[in-house]
């Protein structure tokens, strides 16, 4: 009967310690990731730190753990089908993901040695995602579609121009509705869609390297004071084109056609309209705000921003539509909540964009720059989440 009593008391007890060490295992490795995921847009190095930094700080039976007890992944987050892959160098965007098992081996038991069993190992893995706590970047409120190929992924301009080590994967596209692409899909970031609606992928080739999930949407659209610009404003400023023409006509409407250019100087402007036609350009040469209460047909060579610093050119619309086609990359801030946004041609964006719907029909590449996203949405920093 004792015998009997002591088993009984071995498993009672051992067992419950055996669950309050994997609740203690798995709470340190839950920390481990989620701190090595912050760290991720930093470099390699600083998240294997940070993981065994907080792997330290977090006490299984007794004490932290030491990296020897640690095995860490770093690697891309696949949401299509909510894989893990470890980074070969392949995929062309920095790792966004890291995963931490963490293990301790020969954990003293109380009483199960009169079971024969003296020790036990316990065992837990956790795998987070760097931003992927807000879904930023190129939203359509009411819906996004597209017969093209797009392509999206990040940068922050304030690490250097895009490219290399400066592409990574918070390039995300999100709809309070239906996502619905029907060309060739590449998406370096989450790709969210509104609650009990759909995401719908029709081309040939689709990744998504990012979270991918229905939510509740609750953004609220970053706001400007169209009212305001119409009385304040650099119109008054406005030059002749290079052909010595008046680009400016009224009421409130800005047209450029044929060959010409048209270089505004920093300041705020106000338009009911703005026409770019045929081969013309709109220059802005440091920070330059456009608002537009009507349609906008930005055609021709498009909007050249010299700077190559999308925070220097926010352009806030209102009317119904605002259409690009222009032929030369564009490099700025589309906020548009009321507006169709149609990209048509070949371009690439380098920036943010919001918009009440948005209309892609040609080959698309956007390059969404974390820090004017910061910027425009007053965040400071997006937090990790756990994957796994």
């Amino acid at each position: 009967m004792l015998i009997v009593l002591l088993g009984c008391v071995a498993l009672s007890v051992d067992t419950g310690y055996i669950g309050d060490l994997c609740g203690s295992m798995q709470s340190a490795v839950d920390a481990s990731a989620l701190a090595g995921a912050s760290a991720l847009e930093v470099a390699q190095g600083p998240a294997r730190q940070r993981v065994a930094e907080y792997a330290a700080k977090n006490e299984v039976a007794g004490s932290g753990l030491n990296p020897s007890e640690l095995d860490i992944t770093i690697g891309h987050w696949y949401g299509l089908t909510n894989t893990f892959v470890a980074d070969d160098g392949t995929i062309p965007s920095t790792p966004n993901a890291i995963r931490v098992s963490g293990r301790r081996r020969d954990i003293p038991l109380y009483f199960a040695g009169i079971l024969g069993v003296t020790s036990t190992t316990v065992t837990r893995l956790a795998a987070a995602m760097q931003g992927a706590g807000r879904c930023l970047g190129v939203w359509g409120l009411e819906g996004i579609v597209g017969s093209g190929d797009i392509i999206t992924d990040s940068y922050d301009i304030e690490d250097g121009a895009y490219g290399g080590a400066n592409v990574r994967a918070n390039g995300d596209i999100c709809s309070c509705r239906d996502i619905t692409l029907g060309g060739n899909t590449e998406i370096h970031g989450d790709s969210i869609y509104g609650d009990d609606y759909n995401l719908t992928l029709h081309g040939t080739s689709y990744e998504i390297w990012g979270r991918v999930d229905d939510q509740t949407c609750r953004l609220t659209p970053p706001t400007f004071n169209m009212a305001d610009a119409k009385v304040n404003n650099n119109n008054a400023t406005i030059p002749p084109t290079d052909d010595g023409d008046s680009a400016f006509r009224g009421p409130g409407r800005l047209f450029l056609a044929g060959n010409d250019n048209l270089t505004l100087l920093p300041g705020k402007y106000y338009f009911n309209t703005l026409q770019i036609e045929s081969f013309a350009t709109l220059t802005i040469t440091g920070p330059t705000e456009i608002y537009i209460q009507g349609t906008a047909q930005i055609g021709g060579g498009g909007i050249i921003n010299n700077t190559g610093i999308p925070e220097n050119l926010k352009v806030y619309g209102t009317g119904n539509t605002i259409t690009l086609n222009g032929t030369s990359d564009f490099y700025g801030v589309i906020v548009a909540p009321t507006s169709q946004l149609r990209f048509l041609g070949t371009s690439s964006y380098y920036g943010m964009m919001i918009g009440r719907t948005l209309d892609f029909r040609g080959t698309t590449n956007i390059h969404v720059d974390e820090s004017v996203v910061m910027d425009i949405f007053g965040l400071s920093s997006v937090a990790p989440m756990l994957i796994e």
